[in-house]
């Protein structure tokens, strides 16, 4: 993660949902999906478990990817976008494969229509 991390650069508008991992990593820079497809792909080079989570980061207003890899039979999350293991200021929303596994939202419309979407997350603590 931090040989990732050290050698790509963050820059968004260079690749899309439809970059593979190897794609980006020839371009040197993408955004947190393709931090995580190059991470996911060394992992299963390794043949170490892993999958791609989307979740939110507190205080940005985009929905972030990350990774989670299975060692000793407990699942660690990894953060390569950050280069740091995932804290309570990650907020999971789903895990797969890879992004197609984990769109944030998706559906069909018929006819003429347009669509806005916002997504917020509120995170309340409770005392136990």
């Amino acid at each position: 993660m931090h040989g990732l991390y050290e050698h790509f650069t963050y820059v968004q508008g260079v690749t899309d949902v439809h970059t593979t991992a190897e794609e980006a990593m020839a371009l040197g820079k993408g955004v947190c999906q393709d931090y995580s497809h190059i991470l996911l792909s060394l992992c299963r080079i390794w043949k170490i478990p892993c999958r791609y989570v989307v979740g939110m980061l507190i205080g940005e207003g985009l929905s972030h990817a990350w990774v989670e890899v299975c060692s000793g039979g407990r699942w660690y999350a990894l953060d390569p976008t950050n280069n740091l293991i995932v804290d309570d200021q990650h907020i999971k929303i789903s895990a797969g494969r890879d992004y197609h596994d984990c769109i944030v939202s998706q559906g069909v419309f018929v006819g003429r229509t347009t669509q806005t979407q916002t997504v917020a997350v509120r995170v309340k603590e409770l005392n136990p």
